[in-house]
């Protein structure tokens, strides 16, 4: 009887275990698959389906709508609320200086109509450029300039706080409805109501209110109506 001892078999290795794993389950395979082989060689091998993420384009679509949601608050603040603005000129000397920015509210106005000697932000025409200038007449009232003093309706208005008045006659006027007269606090050097290019302004044309001068920050402070 031949006793040759068996000749041991030789053990595969990882490598060649998974590759022959592979190739019994190769027509089961497709692209984004993963195969995983348990660690116990006696189990059988298993394929995981990889689902593709949708994720990336949940997330473009969250950031979407944030940013829409934040654009529309911004837009709502800046018609409704209150936006800033930038003096420009001098016509509104002493009360307000050249590159000073003011706080300009539009609530004020929403369930009102402005009052004399409002300091209001305001438009002369469609272009969307826009004015700082004083309310010196309402709808209807009748409104003058002698010398520099301004009557509204025959009596006169004090204006202790101008230094810049001027000598100059005006009118009188008759304010149509829905418009109102403004002037520069610079009387001496103002685009206002008194030139015939400006002329009245329609209430729509009233932008919003001039509360405080919000910069340079060494210069805040509240802008009075002085009414």
């Amino acid at each position: 009887m031949d006793k040759t001892p068996p000749v041991p078999r030789k053990r595969a290795t990882a490598a060649e275990r998974s590759q022959n794993v592979r190739s019994r389950l190769n027509p089961l395979l497709r692209e984004g698959d993963v195969l995983y082989e348990p660690l116990d060689s006696s189990a059988p091998a298993q394929i995981v389906r990889r689902v593709p993420s949708t994720r990336g384009y949940k997330d473009l679509i969250e950031w979407t709508i944030c940013f829409a949601v934040v654009a529309l608050l911004a837009v709502l603040c800046l018609r409704y609320v209150a936006e800033p603005v930038r003096v420009d000129g001098k016509s509104m000397l002493d009360t307000l200086q050249h590159n000073e920015f003011v706080l300009v509210t539009k609530y004020d106005y929403l369930n009102e109509n402005p009052h004399f000697f409002d300091v209001v932000s305001c438009q002369y025409n469609q272009e969307g450029d826009s004015f700082v200038k004083r309310i010196a007449g309402l709808p209807g009232d009748m409104v003058e300039l002698r010398a520099g003093d301004l009557y509204v309706n025959g009596t006169y208005i004090p204006q202790d706080f101008l230094t810049r008045r001027g000598t100059f006659d005006y009118g009188p006027v008759i304010v149509p409805d829905g418009c109102y007269f403004v002037l520069g606090d610079n009387r001496i050097n103002s685009l206002d109501s008194r030139d015939p290019s400006v002329g009245f302004i329609p209430r729509a044309h009233i932008l919003g209110h001039v509360r405080q001068v919000v910069f340079p920050f060494s210069d805040w402070r509240t802008v009075w109506d002085l009414r």
